[in-house]
């Protein structure tokens, strides 16, 4: 392979700098090599080579920024950033952020982009693709946060895509609380960029080979500019731009002149060297995107080849002279050598072994043998193992594949076979490799069952598989030995598995044969009771240990699977819990002799009972149970475990059943539990009975006549847990089995089964424990207790009595000093807290900032007044909330190209409405929201084929902790002047399967929408329905065109009139008025007159009508040729009758009593003068503080802007500012021009003041 060269500060072969064994990769480090290394002619070759597909390199970015040349910007920029700064401003230590990427929709080169935009604010570092384990990669992001000391610990942004980013989440936590690492901030936030060629949902984070229209724009802009310095011969060679330019057009792409040229050179020259080269790219660019470029000697004629969608098209024109993808693959394999450098091995894994996996599976092989498979050539699929396990003959994973591909598909078990030793030879630790031998012998008996074969060849089948999986079984234990050179992340249980089913083949196979096998296979018979039983001695020893060995693999499952999940967010197939219980059922229950059954139905283990309320079981069997195991107690005093299970079958049963005559009381329970205390070792699960009987009631605890010490408990239940189940559970999440409630004796111990049945979408194995959501159900915070604690560095403490016990945590936080409370639960490793809320995120932090925007309300708008709909009557009082308008700093946030602010806020339980949006909600309880304006335009083709069109803006709302029971969003439609609105109106919501149209309840000025998700919503009204509209006349006058106004005609629409007030806020002041008093008729044209005492006022307006509508706005321009005299504005409606007037007073439009328009702009004077007088009503009422801040930072300095930040209200964030303003007039100035960019109506109204 002396063809291939590495393409130079790429996305996965970016190179190492530093420590050559680390593996992370730092953006600084990147950047100081470009700085040292790069050419003239590299700067002049890498845009072009980017934008004609090549793949995205850290150079990009670099040379872009040096350029002051943007890149093209998928949508989900925003939105990763804006995930991003959540992530920031949370306390969780570790966050994850996954975007799903088509290959060549730009996922890549988004990613990089956020990282390199964020490298002064955050550390950025990409993660190798290297086999480390998690737990290395965690140590080296460790000790990146830590490098630099106290003075740089940045959070860390972190580019990861290869590995396993849940288990690297686990690895993080679990070594940041080992070391105890105290931050202020997160450690780090995982960028997961993950490349699926299935992409079904949809949303900003799953970009598609398609843009919105806003993409499309950003591309035809970027396209003008780059006309400015290529040609356009070079322009048809950017074929990676053009492709995304025309959205990934198939017609694009098959009618590219250069396409045309492969095609007729294909056919003319179908063996040369350039075609072969030229297919080999072709392949590897469709199915590993991504992949590195052959020499220079081919780069010509190989020029558009990078993009997957172009080399799709080319594999077609290949296909069509004959040159199937098979061949190509085969030419590419026999070339390649047994020593070639790891970059190569993992292309040639992509083709031949990486399987995609898809919504709700992972497909069977890879996508290139899929492809060659259904194209009929299996022959082709078989060489290309071949050729792939001979040349590299130590690695296992080829032969493994190859055999799966043997058995499953040609059902060629021998070959099979010896392709799976060959594997399991070349690498003899690795368990998952014996697992392929397993079930190559197990696919193989179940063949032999079909066909009805004789009883001794298929027990000789079983008895290969039974071996293989026992052997796989011991392997996944000595991967799990500390003395062990490899030690496995995550325990392999393919092995006791894959015995289970055997064992059910086996039993359900012989006992259709002949019935006697029931008894032989249970215990009760022996062999020699079949007929032949002398043709089947020889597996007589197979048999007998069936029934002992499915036993004992039941009983591992039923802990592994009780107590434990693979993460927080996904549980194992259903289908493995149904086979462990129909077998175990089979070979120790269900028996035709039921007093000699090796087990009664009623005997169960403690994960047994445990399970029994998720298993649905009704009282009266609960009841039954908890006899039986009173009476195995009675007759069994000193064996702990019969007095376990009574203890538990009574705790269960009381969660069931709190009246039932049958259960115990807490006393005697504790009575029963503690003639065990004091022996020396014990089991987790009779610790944890200890703690759940033991723990004191709180806050009014009832004393214990019992001497115990909780901590040493803990402790002692950490130490079994390690002894029993550590090497089993590690990496996995341990899920929580009772919580502390609120009632007292045994109602005080709530199985965590309760809790599910009051999430009723969910099964108690898929309850994700860390979803804020859950806790907000009102249900289970009146059932469970809220125990309160304190945090000191990482660790958290419960007060106990006069105690403090430490406990974990559900998840790990930046540095916190002080009091906390949560609910507590118990897993089988110890207590755990869960939904922690700090003493600022209480009630009273609530109540805090509901008295700060309460402070805002002076700035609150008015709704609109309307005759019409006057009798209309809003039956509920709503609290008026001013908004923080957010950012990282919690300042002013930009979301969009359109520049709209983005408005966070937060509420106790009530009924309350946005001053600024107009927005509504009610809830139950505490929430906070995140919400702003978005643009209709991309909606609007689509509204137009429903044959509905806007009548409110368009509000994207985030939920960010809480519940909201409704939403109300603004209209701008008068009900009262068309009473039968209903049936006319929908509510548009824009989720990511598509757009829903429904149904709402109208009030005078809002649509109500019950339970709303997380998505756009807004109101609609049928097309064509002559509605009539509430609605505002904004008039501006020029501050530069002296005797100026702009009059605008706009529906009452918040987003409208802010985007009228921005485009409007350069050169002019608003002069506020009301509107018109009732509500006027969409579509319909307004003539404008100017008049003095019902005369004609000398004036010029042009035009002199306007279109009330939601989109385009325009407006008219009145030039008044008189400058003394007050005036009346006139809207004249088509009646030609005054529906609207106002009075303009000359001096809202002509001279001030001291300073021309003009001089009050420009005026350093009057910028002193203005921020001193008004210093008072500034200080009360500007609101948008962040921005001003920006605007002053290069005068004030780092360390005057974070104190200014660091302020908890605007008013506060004001008093500093104005502290500051000792800098001299230039400062002052600046203030000024600042507040007249973001606050134009204060602006307008303390101007206002002046002239009157």
């Amino acid at each position: 392979m002396d063809g291939i060269t590495l393409v130079s500060w790429g996305f996965t072969e970016s190179p190492v700098s530093g420590n050559a064994s680390s593996p992370l990769v730092r953006l600084d480090d990147i950047q100081k090599d470009i700085d040292r290394n790069l050419t003239n002619l590299e700067t002049q070759k890498t845009l072009p080579s980017f934008f004609k597909g090549s793949p995205p390199k850290w150079i990009n970015y670099y040379i872009a920024e040096e350029q002051n040349t943007a890149l093209v910007r998928r949508n989900g920029y925003n939105d990763v950033i804006k995930q991003i700064r959540k992530c920031q401003v949370r306390r969780r230590t570790v966050s994850r952020i996954t975007l799903y990427h088509q290959p060549g929709s730009g996922g890549s080169t988004l990613a990089m982009q956020i990282l390199w935009d964020l490298r002064k604010d955050f550390k950025c570092a990409t993660i190798k693709p290297v086999n480390a384990e998690t737990a290395v990669i965690a140590d080296h992001i460790i000790k990146l946060f830590e490098e630099g000391g106290t003075n740089d610990r940045r959070t860390l942004l972190l580019l990861d895509d290869n590995s396993s980013e849940g288990n690297l989440m686990e690895s993080l936590n679990m070594e940041i609380v080992k070391r105890g690492i105290s931050a202020e901030v997160p450690v780090a936030i995982l960028l997961n960029a993950k490349r699926k060629h299935t992409i079904m949902a949809e949303g900003p984070l799953n970009l598609k080979n398609k843009l919105s229209h806003e993409e499309l724009r950003n591309f035809a802009l970027k396209e003008a500019e780059m006309k400015l310095s290529h040609s356009d011969e070079e322009l048809k060679l950017f074929h990676g731009f053009n492709l995304m330019k025309n959205n990934f057009s198939k017609k694009y792409v098959a009618n590219l002149s250069s396409i045309k040229e492969i095609k007729d050179y294909v056919k003319r020259n179908k063996p040369a060297c350039n075609t072969e080269l030229f297919s080999i790219l072709a392949l590897l660019n469709s199915y590993v995107p991504g992949s590195f470029l052959p020499l220079s000697r081919c780069q010509d004629f190989l020029i558009l080849q990078p993009h997957p969608v172009i080399a799709n098209e080319c594999l077609k024109i290949l296909a069509e002279a004959g040159i199937t993808k098979g061949e190509i693959a085969k030419r590419f394999l026999e070339s390649c050598k047994p020593n070639e450098p790891p970059y190569v091995v993992k292309m040639v894994k992509s083709l031949l072994i990486k399987k995609e996996t898809m919504e709700d599976h992972q497909e069977m092989f890879s996508r290139l043998i899929l492809d060659i498979k259904d194209e009929g050539d299996l022959k082709m699929c078989v060489e290309l193992f071949e050729i792939a396990t001979t040349i590299f003959e130590k690695d296992p994973f080829f032969p493994q594949a190859f055999a799966r591909f043997l058995y499953i598909i040609l059902h060629e078990f021998d070959e099979a076979e010896h392709q799976a030793w060959e594997a399991i030879g070349r690498d003899l630790q690795n368990s998952f490799l014996r697992d392929t031998l397993g079930q190559i012998h197990k696919t193989y008996l179940q063949t032999r069952t079909k066909s009805r074969s004789p009883t001794s060849e298929i027990l000789e089948v079983a008895e290969l598989a039974i071996k293989a999986f026992e052997d796989e079984e011991q392997a996944a234990e000595n991967e799990q030995d500390a003395q062990s050179k490899k030690v496995s992340h995550a325990f392999n249980y393919r092995g006791l598995f894959g015995y289970i089913q055997v064992a059910k083949i086996i039993f359900d196979t012989l006992t259709s044969l002949n019935q006697k096998w029931h008894g032989v296979l249970t215990g009760e018979e022996s062999i020699l009771v079949l007929p032949k039983a002398e043709d089947i001695l020889d597996y007589e020893d197979l048999v007998v240990k069936l029934q002992v060995n499915v036993e004992r693999k039941h009983a591992f499952f039923e802990s592994y699977l009780t107590y434990s999940k693979p993460s927080r967010y996904k549980s194992e197939p259903t289908y493995i819990q149904r086979d462990v219980d129909v077998c175990y059922s089979k070979y120790l229950l269900q028996h035709s002799k039921p007093s000699r059954s090796f087990h009664s139905i009623m005997d169960r283990s403690f994960p047994g009972l445990f399970s029994c309320l998720d298993r649905g079981y009704c009282s009266n069997f609960l009841e039954r149970i908890t006899e039986h195991t009173r009476k195995k107690h009675e007759e069994q005093m000193s064996d702990v475990n019969a007095a376990m299970n009574y203890v538990l079958s009574n705790i269960v049963l009381s969660n069931k059943d709190e009246t039932s005559q049958v259960l115990q009381t807490l006393t005697d329970l504790r009575c029963v539990l503690w003639r065990f205390v004091e022996n020396i070792y014990q089991s987790p699960e009779f610790f944890l009975l200890v703690l759940l009987l033991f723990w004191p009631n709180e806050p009014q605890h009832q004393h214990l006549h019992y001497s115990i010490d909780l901590g040493n408990i803990i402790e002692n239940m950490k130490t079994a847990f390690d002894q029993k189940y550590k090497k089993y559970f590690q990496s996995r999440y341990l899920r929580p089995l009772f919580f502390l409630g609120q009632d007292t004796g045994l109602k005080r111990l709530v199985h965590s089964w309760k809790v599910h049945c009051r999430q009723k979408r969910k099964t108690w194995a898929n309850l994700d424990w860390r979803n804020k959501q859950l806790w907000k159900d009102s249900d289970i915070q009146n059932l469970l207790l809220r125990v309160h604690g304190v945090f000191r560095k990482q660790q958290l403490f419960a007060y106990v009595e006069d105690k403090e016990i430490a406990i974990y945590s559900d998840q790990a936080f930046v540095s916190y000093q002080g009091p906390a409370s949560f609910f507590l639960g118990f897993t089988i490793k110890g207590p755990v807290a869960y939904d922690i809320k700090f003493e600022q995120d209480g009630e009273g932090a609530h109540a805090d900032k509901f008295m700060d925007f309460q402070e805002c309300l002076d700035q609150s708008k008015p709704l609109p007044t309307c005759d019409a709909c006057a009798d209309l009557k809003d039956l509920v009082y709503w609290n008026q909330l001013h908004p923080e308008v957010w950012n990282e700093h919690g300042g002013l946030s930009i979301v969009g190209s359109d520049r709209q602010a983005c408005y966070r806020i937060s509420s106790p339980a009530g009924s309350y409405e946005c001053s600024v949006t107009g927005l509504r909600w009610v809830s139950d309880g505490n929430v906070s929201l995140m919400y702003h304006f978005i643009d209709w335009e991309p909606y609007i083709e689509d509204l137009k084929r429903m044959q509905y069109e806007p009548c409110g803006p368009l509000i994207d709302i985030t939920i960010i902790s809480g519940v909201l029971n409704e939403v109300h969003l603004p209209h701008f439609a008068c009900l009262g002047s068309s009473p039968s609105l209903n049936d006319q109106v929908r509510v548009l919501d824009v989720q990511d399967s598509g757009m829903f149209l429904e149904k709402c309840e109208l009030t005078r000025f809002h649509a109500k929408v019950l339970h709303p998700t997380f998505s756009p919503k807004g109101f609609l009204v049928r097309t064509g329905f002559p509605v009539k509209v509430h609605c505002e006349v904004l008039i501006y006058r020029n501050m530069i065109a002296h005797l100026t106004l702009h009059i605008y005609l706009v529906p009452c629409d918040a987003k409208i009139i802010q985007d009228v007030d921005k485009k409007e806020q350069e050169d002019t002041v608003k002069i506020p008025k009301p509107g018109p008093e009732r509500s006027l008729t969409m579509r319909s044209w307004y003539k404008i007159e100017t008049k003095k005492e019902n005369e004609y006022f000398s004036s010029k307006i042009k035009p002199e009508r306007l279109k009330l509508r939601y989109s385009p706005i325009k407006y008219a321009e009145v030039y008044l040729k008189n400058a003394k005299d007050d005036f009346e504005l006139h809207l004249i409606n088509e009646e030609k009758k005054s529906i609207w007037d106002v009075e303009i007073r000359a001096e809202e439009y002509g001279k001030t009593s001291s300073f021309t328009d003009r001089q009050r702009h420009l005026s350093k004077e009057y910028a002193v003068w203005f921020v001193n007088k008004h210093r008072n009503a500034l200080i009360q009422r500007v609101s948008l503080v962040a921005p001003i801040a920006d605007d002053l930072k290069s005068l004030l300095g780092g360390e005057k802007y974070s104190i200014i930040m660091k302020c908890k209200t605007p008013q506060e964030q004001m008093r500093k500012i104005y502290s500051f303003l000792s800098g001299g007039q230039k400062i002052e100035e600046r203030f000024y021009l600042s507040l007249l960019k973001n606050e134009p109506h204060l602006f307008g109204e303390l101007a206002e003041a002046e002239a009157v």
